[in-house]
């Protein structure tokens, strides 16, 4: 949770690092990974495909934890 003063400004944040990490270096890693199998893009799209299967994987094992850490948050806000 943000501060209502800081969320746009934290969501403008996430959103530059987002694509920092994910337009920027994208076509560089699968340009590397075609390269390293021979012109293959179809091995770089599946290996992307198992790093998405991955960050589900590990969104869903923290998703339990979501409500309780939103509570934290809420709480440290309104003592803040």
């Amino acid at each position: 949770m943000t501060h209502p003063a800081l969320r746009a400004s934290a969501f403008a944040f996430n959103i530059l690092i987002i694509h920092a990490f994910g337009d920027v270096l994208s076509p560089v890693v699968i340009g590397a990974v075609t390269d390293a199998f021979g012109n293959d893009m179809t091995k770089a799209f599946q290996m992307v495909s198992v790093v998405v299967l991955i960050g589900g994987v590990v969104w869903l094992c923290g998703a339990p934890f979501l409500a309780r850490d939103e509570a934290r948050a809420l709480k440290q806000l309104d003592c803040a």
